[in-house]
C-alpha cells in the first residue's frame, strides 16, 4: 500500500472531521472511500466518453470532403438530383452534409444515452426496494417525484431538451442549404477593410425557429416513478398499524 500526502484547506479538513465523527469512522477512512468513489465515477465517465467518441468516429467526418463514408453520401445526393457536381445542385450541399452528419451523431448519442438510462432505471428499482428497510428512503422517493425533482423527471427534461436541440440544428442546417448559395458559402477577404464576405441571411428567419416548450410527464410516468416508494410507505403504515393494534392498552 502506497502513501500519499494531501494538503487540505483548514475549512475542508474541519468539514471532513465533522462528517467522520458523525459516521463513526476516521477521517482517513472517509477520505479513502470518497477518493475511491470519485475515481470509479470518473473512470466510468471516461469510458462512456471514449465509447461515444469511437462511435462518432466510425460514422465519418462530415466536415472532411475526402471522408470515404460521406463521399458515398455525396455520390447518392448527386445521383438523386441528376447532376455530377455539388455546384450544380439546387441547394447548398454544405448544409445537406452537415444535416446528415448531425443526424448520424444524434442517433449515436441517443443510443449511448439509452444504455445509461437503462442502468439508472435498474438502480431506481433497487432503491425502491430499500424503502422496505428505511421509511426515509421511501418518503424521499415519493416526495421527490411529487415535487418533480426525481431522477426520472430530470431524464425526461434532458430528453426533451435534446430533441429540441436536434430540431433547432436541423432548422439551421435547412436554412444553410436553402438560403445560402454554395458560391457565397465561404469567406473571401481582401480590400481595405479585409472584412469577410460570406453571405449573412436575414435575421427575420429566427421568427420561424422552433421554441422550446417543456411538457411535464403524465400521471402514468409519475406513478411509475413513485410506485416503489409509495408501496413501501403503505407497507410501513400497515406494519405500524398492526403493531399499534397489538400493543395498545385494552380499555375495559
Amino acid at each position: 500500500m502506497s502513501t500519499t500526502t494531501i494538503r487540505l484547506p483548514d475549512e475542508l479538513r474541519q468539514h471532513i472531521d465533522k462528517i467522520a465523527v458523525a459516521r463513526g469512522s476516521s477521517a482517513h477512512s472517509f477520505m479513502v472511500e470518497a477518493v475511491a468513489r470519485a475515481a470509479e465515477q470518473e473512470e466510468r465517465r471516461l469510458d462512456f466518453e471514449a465509447e461515444a467518441e469511437r462511435r462518432t468516429r466510425a460514422l465519418g467526418d462530415s466536415h472532411n470532403p475526402d471522408d470515404d463514408k460521406f463521399a458515398a453520401f455525396r455520390a447518392r445526393v448527386l445521383a438523386e438530383h441528376g447532376v455530377s457536381r455539388v455546384e450544380d445542385l439546387p441547394v447548398n450541399y454544405n448544409g445537406i452534409v452537415m444535416a446528415e452528419g448531425e443526424r448520424l451523431t444524434t442517433e449515436a448519442h441517443r443510443a449511448a444515452r439509452a444504455g445509461v438510462d437503462a442502468v439508472l432505471a435498474r438502480q431506481r428499482a433497487r432503491v425502491g426496494w430499500t424503502g422496505l428497510v428505511s421509511p426515509y428512503v421511501a418518503m424521499r422517493l415519493v416526495s421527490m417525484t411529487l415535487a418533480g425533482a426525481s431522477v426520472g423527471h430530470a431524464q425526461d427534461f434532458e430528453r426533451q431538451a435534446e430533441h429540441y436541440r436536434a430540431a433547432l440544428v436541423l432548422f439551421l442546417n435547412t436554412l444553410h442549404a436553402e438560403e445560402v448559395p454554395l458560391a457565397r458559402d465561404r469567406y473571401v477577404t481582401g480590400g481595405a477593410s479585409d472584412a469577410p464576405t460570406r453571405l449573412r441571411i436575414d435575421a427575420d428567419h429566427w421568427q420561424d425557429a422552433p421554441a422550446f416548450v417543456y411538457r411535464a410527464p403524465g400521471l402514468a410516468v409519475v406513478w411509475a416513478e413513485a410506485a416503489g416508494g409509495a408501496a413501501a410507505l403503505a407497507a410501513w403504515a400497515l406494519g405500524l398499524a398492526l403493531v399499534f393494534a397489538r400493543v395498545r392498552p385494552q380499555v375495559v
